[in-house]
């Protein structure tokens, strides 16, 4: 479904990302583990198109993506929700959502849908996306990047400045978005709510990705990871 093949970035004269490969089929979480300054939002950037890549290719369904920008691989199916929450503080969830529908895609997402399997938006439909709390406003985010179209999902650190309860309704979120049939590209710096979705987890580390073995073992037992970063589970 969506291959990054030998894929190359970098800036200047400097290379961040060389030879980064893998792929995701639809339902997959694939979690991109790695400290501050690896390159991981370089890598989302990269994928969607936001920065262009030296080499290598990016396909969805056999389809090359790579001289496409940013809009075009969001048209054909490649979406991104940026760090932060990236909301419209005076536009109410339902104007986000409306608005996101106009844009709609091949995507089995719809509005009604959507409400139905994240109650806390439902709840708050006509209130402010200023007034929500940061995890409801990650959310709304993920929400408006599904029904614009979402066969692949591009998050970069969606739970950074969440509390622990908000972290847990994130990552539940982002089961349904797979259950759903959407792929999921996650890069995250906490292991634990890495692990809690990953189908695959995988390091980058000097710009290169490291597959960190099966994601059975890693669930049963992070530490390892855990130490070797100096992450956090807290």
């Amino acid at each position: 479904m969506f291959t990054v093949t030998e894929l190359a970035v970098g800036y200047g004269q400097h290379t961040v990302l060389s030879g980064v490969h893998f792929d995701a089929q639809p339902g997959d979480c694939v979690a991109i583990l790695g400290r501050n300054g690896a390159g991981k939002t370089t890598l989302i950037n990269a994928l969607a198109g936001v920065i262009e890549s030296r080499s290598g290719d990016v396909t969805l369904y056999g389809r090359s993506l790579q001289k496409l920008s940013a809009d075009k691989r969001n048209a054909a199916g490649i979406t991104l929700v940026p760090q932060g929450h990236r909301v419209f503080r005076s536009l109410s969830v339902d104007e986000h959502l409306r608005i996101a529908e106009q844009k709609r895609g091949n995507t089995p997402f719809t509005i009604a849908g959507l409400y139905r399997q994240f109650p806390v938006l439902d709840a708050r439909r006509h209130q402010r996306a200023g007034t929500l709390s940061g995890g409801e406003q990650q959310i709304l985010a993920l929400a408006r990047a599904l029904i614009g179209n979402g066969s692949v999902v591009l998050m970069d650190e969606p739970t950074e400045g969440l509390d622990p309860a908000k972290r847990a309704l994130l990552v539940d979120t982002i089961k349904t978005v797979c259950d759903n049939g959407a792929a999921v590209v996650l890069v995250e710096q906490r292991v634990d709510a890495a692990l809690a979705v990953a189908s695959n987890a995988l390091l980058l580390n000097a710009g290169k990705l490291e597959p960190l073995g099966a994601i059975d073992a890693l669930k049963a037992d992070p530490a390892p990871i855990i130490e070797k970063l100096g992450m956090t589970t807290q």
